[in-house]
Order: structure tokens, then sequence, then C-alpha cells
């Protein structure tokens, strides 16, 4: 029988480094310069070229959804496919529209299609970035009314109103001269301001994994993107949360030698009462992170 579980590790920050600083057009002073080096520095975005990051360069729906594929830290060989008629596979932003898709990120356009080159307007970030919140758990409160409040707020198209009253209520999307304009297009730089400013909100959310027995000394389920590993050769104990092949999260029971990232541990549980808390067969298992200054 299916159970759930809720498991919360603790993270240690690290001062981020000044990625900005190669870029020539990215100057200390300017408005965008911390989202740009936040964004470029959490390998979100990458240059135009070595010395170049165009912030004021038009940004389009394929982009976008790259962006926040790499925010989730996809794996993009697990997204093969393409759901859309204008989106073919082996494009570079094919596998993370794909990622979106599976998961209720984005729905397309109508007619089976995505437009990924078509420029990304202000309501669409609204939209793809609540889906994402949505998909990741976070808060998706909002203040209401919020949209009443500018002159064009009506304007919002009925599909976009909740997620843009949302971004609002976050300060994900603020307003642009006094309006919203939600059918406005967005600069580069605006998109690495909007996941700078939702930077915080987008990492709270808990991690919920369907996992299932192994070996009868381990439950193992996919995470659904790739992060980075540390593999030692380690021995595990009941209670050790591990990362294995980088797109894996497993929860033993017992002890087993080989090379693994461990991510954490279960404190003061035995080998039997970890069987007796997550059962026989599958179960949810939701994983959050707490920060620890």
């Amino acid at each position: 029988m299916a159970g759930t579980a809720v498991v919360m590790l603790s993270t240690v920050p690290f001062p981020a480094n000044a990625a900005a600083e190669k870029f020539t057009d990215v100057k200390p002073g300017a408005w965008y310069y911390t989202a740009v080096d936040y964004a470029v520095g959490e390998k979100l975005f990458n240059g135009t070229s070595a010395t170049t990051f165009s912030p004021n360069g038009a940004m389009t729906r394929g982009m976008f959804v790259t962006v926040l594929g790499n925010k989730a830290k996809i794996d993009p060989a697990q997204y093969a496919e393409s759901s859309f008629s204008d989106v073919k596979a082996g494009v570079w932003y094919a596998p993370h529209v794909e990622w979106a898709a599976q998961n209720g990120i984005v729905n397309g356009t109508g007619g089976g299609k995505f437009s990924p080159d078509k420029s990304v307007t202000r309501e669409q970030m609204a939209v793809i970035l609540y889906n994402y919140a949505k998909f990741t758990n976070c808060d998706l409160t909002v203040r209401a009314g919020l949209l009443e409040q500018f002159p064009d707020g009506n304007k919002v198209s009925s599909y976009a109103k909740y997620p843009m009253e949302w971004a609002i209520t976050h300060g994900i999307i603020n307003g642009s001269g006094g309006k919203l304009d939600a059918s406005g297009t967005a600069t580069r730089a605006q998109v690495a301001q909007i996941f700078y400013s939702s930077r915080e909100l987008l990492a709270n959310g808990p991690c919920t994994i369907q996992m299932s027995d192994y070996g009868n000394f381990e439950k193992v389920g996919p995470l659904g993107q790739s992060l980075p590993t540390n593999n030692q050769q380690i021995t595990t104990e009941a209670g050790d949360i591990i990362l294995y092949q980088g797109n894996q999260i497993t929860i033993y029971y017992d002890r087993n030698s080989w090379n693994f990232t461990r991510l954490g541990k279960i404190n003061g549980v035995t080998s039997q009462q970890l069987r007796d808390i997550l059962g026989s067969g599958d179960v949810s298992v939701t994983f959050s992170l707490e920060k620890v200054a």
C-alpha cells in the first residue's frame, strides 16, 4: 500500500561569484547587474558571447522555458520526445520545452504548437512561473485586488489573471511605467531580474518523489532532474539519504558499500523503525530544505 513521508534536509549557503564581471555590456551599478550576476552564476543564462550578455536582447518563449529548465536542473536526455509540432527534437530548447509540457508547466499556444520563437509576454511568464511554483509545491498565495490597482489590469487575459496577481503579490513582476503591460515583452535583463526576484520563493518548495523498494535494503525513486555529484566510496547506514547517478534519491535501511553522494541522514531511527515508517511497496516521500546560517 502506498504511503507518504516527509524528510527535511539542511543546506549551508555559499557566497556567489561575480559572474557578471566578464561582460562588457553589464556595468556595475546598472539596475540589472546583480540579477545578471545571479542568473549567470547559477547557470540559468549564458552570455551571447564570451564578453557580452546583451541585456536589451529579446527573450523568446523557447529561451524562457530553457532558463526555467536550467533552474530546475533537468536532465535533457530524459526528454528526447516533443509534444509540439513546431518544436523539433534535437533543437537546443526542445528538452526543456518537453519537460515543461510533461509536467503541466506549459500548454502551448494552440493547434499543437508552442511558438518557441515568439517573444514571451509578461502574462505568459507569470503563468509559466506560477505553474512551475505549483509543480514544485511553492507558495501560491495571492493578495486579491492587485490587478485593479493598475489602469490596464482589466486587459490581463482571463487565463492569466490569477497567475499575474500571484506574481505581483510576491514581487516577481511589477508595473512598467505605472501599468501592468500584460501583453508586453521582456528583455534578457528583465528576465534575469524576474528569476532573481523569485529565487527565494521558487527555492523554498519541497520535492515529492515516488519511491519503491529495491533489494530489501532501500527505497529509491527518480528525481526527474540531474544534480551535481560528489561521489565517494562509503558504506551506508540506516537513514542515509543518497544521490545515486545524479538523478535518483535513495533512503537506506541498511549497509551498502559503493561510490555515492551522501545528501543527508535521517537521525534517531533504527533500520526497523525506518521500515515501519516507510512501509512496504510504493511511498511518496517529500524532501524539503532548511537553510542553516
